[in-house]
């Protein structure tokens, strides 16, 4: 079994990578290594106890996680300038889903537990593929 710690560090070099080549323009490694880094921290996050760290991790995957679709929407749009491809419309409403857990009071971690084991895959199904599959139960 390996730590959240090792996960988390390896998600941050995936992230260095992604910023490097997003500041590069190079939006197809960006894109797949902001994934890659989404992937770790989720990982991570599945093995750390810290209630908090967990919480502020989930925050930043999500901003990882969004910038991922905005370089693949640039990808897109530059694809459809060149005639090969039309842009895809993004169906995320996580915002809707986040607006009603704010209505419950209380029970964090069962709020914490759903968002990982039910939103999660349904706003980002790129991140559940292969061996890595949606929480059961």
């Amino acid at each position: 079994i390996m730590s959240s710690e090792r996960f988390y560090r390896v998600g941050r070099t995936h992230l260095e990578g992604a910023v490097t080549a997003d500041e590069q323009k190079d939006y197809e490694r960006a894109k797949r290594l902001y994934l890659k880094a989404a992937e770790n921290f989720l990982l991570g996050i599945r093995c750390d106890k810290d209630v908090n760290r967990r919480t502020t991790t989930i925050v930043r995957v999500k901003n990882y996680i969004s910038r991922a679709e905005a370089v693949n929407s640039i990808l897109e749009k530059n694809k459809s300038k060149k005639g090969k491809t039309k842009r895809a419309k993004s169906s995320s409403n996580e915002d809707d889903e986040e607006r009603g857990f704010d209505k419950i009071a209380g029970m964090e971690h069962v709020k914490q537990s759903m968002r990982e084991a039910v939103i999660l895959p349904k706003i980002h199904p790129q991140l559940f593929t292969g061996k890595r599959v949606p929480w059961k139960g």
